[in-house]
């Protein structure tokens, strides 16, 4: 049991899920994941060298660099797609009965969320009050920042079309040259969106109600007549 109330960090950290117990399967999983992390570092390695190579020293590029290329690309998308068919099993095992996934997912997180309940249970309300409020600063930041990120990677292409109607922009020859950019800054801004909701919001909205909920239990705590 906490005598002060820890970081904020910490808090997060109590809540955290316990981490799997290491098996064959996830040794695999972890060796692939170094895997496809060392080739997508040995091919924009070989890719900056390439660059450097050609518009730097104005030189063509030879054809073990090219080849070597090729080799670290598709070491990485194999890797990649090796990791993808891992992930493949509890995903299928939890599509197979979505409830009981669902069920054994909030059972775990209940179990993390009282156990930090028994834990805050000398800390003062109002120092949890506090924390609380500072919690939620942080995630509707966050929050706010996602909508953002999302908002104008939606309205994007919108947005040009509307720009273009009053000033000038500069002209691209179909829009083989506009789908990539707008392609690339989908996934990107659907993956940072993702990132935040999975790695942020969700951490610091589970604190916000364990935290909320510990201020009412101590208050009610304290305000209970004493036996006797």
């Amino acid at each position: 049991m906490y005598t002060r109330l820890p970081s904020t960090y910490e808090l997060i950290e109590a809540l955290a899920p316990e981490p799997p117990q290491p098996t064959r399967f996830l040794m695999v999983r972890r060796a692939v994941w170094r895997a496809f992390v060392g080739a997508l570092v040995l091919f924009l390695a070989s890719s900056a060298g390439g660059v450097f190579y050609r518009f730097k020293l104005g030189l063509h590029l030879p054809q073990w660099l090219i080849v070597m290329l090729w080799a670290f690309l598709s070491l990485c998308a194999l890797s990649y797609l090796v990791l993808l068919a891992t992930y493949a099993v509890p995903v299928g095992r939890a599509m197979r009965s979505p409830m009981r996934w669902l069920s054994g997912k909030m059972d775990s997180d209940a179990t993390a969320e009282d156990a930090l309940l028994r834990r805050l249970g000398r800390i003062p309300p109002p120092q949890l009050r506090s924390r609380q409020r500072r919690v939620e600063v942080e995630l509707a930041l966050w929050e706010t920042a996602a909508r953002t990120v999302t908002l104008l990677v939606t309205l994007g292409p919108a947005a040009l079309i509307v720009v273009g109607g009053f000033v000038k922009v500069p002209s691209f020859s179909g829009a083989g040259a506009v789908l990539p950019v707008y392609a690339a800054a989908f996934v990107l801004g659907g993956g940072f969106a993702v990132a935040v909701q999975q790695q942020c919001s969700r951490p610091l909205r589970r604190l916000v109600h364990v935290l909320a909920e510990a201020a009412e239990i101590n208050e009610k705590i304290a305000g209970a007549p004493s036996a006797g």
